[in-house]
């Protein structure tokens, strides 16, 4: 579908870059020497979409950096004892269907969280 009206938006100036860069970096957590002030600055002719992408680009280099430092995980199936290990995890939405599951199904989200 093709909307007849389009809405036009300036590029932000410093201090709206700021703004924009405090509302998208909300659910993020932050290191202190985080300068809001200096990445706005260095910012500058950045849309707002632009500024929330170098903030979801620096976040996950993060992830990748803490992944890389971690130990490798172990990715086999047992435990120390000798017994499979059931991974626990949660599901959102889905039908209703999707509520009970088979054994079937279960064991193959059990493979594929392993």
């Amino acid at each position: 579908m093709l909307l007849g009206k389009s809405v036009l938006c300036d590029i932000p100036d410093e201090g709206d870059g700021r703004e924009i860069l405090k509302a998208v970096s909300r659910m993020v957590t932050l290191d202190a020497s985080v300068d809001f002030n200096e990445i706005a600055r260095t910012t500058e002719g950045f849309s707002g979409a632009a500024l929330q992408a170098l903030l979801c680009s620096a976040h996950l280099r993060v992830v990748h950096a803490l992944i890389d430092a971690s130990p490798t995980p172990r990715r086999c199936c047992q435990g120390l004892s000798g017994v499979e290990e059931r991974v626990e995890y949660v599901t959102f939405g889905g039908s209703d269907e999707w509520k009970t599951l088979s054994r079937a199904d279960e064991s193959q989200i059990q493979r594929r969280l392993r």
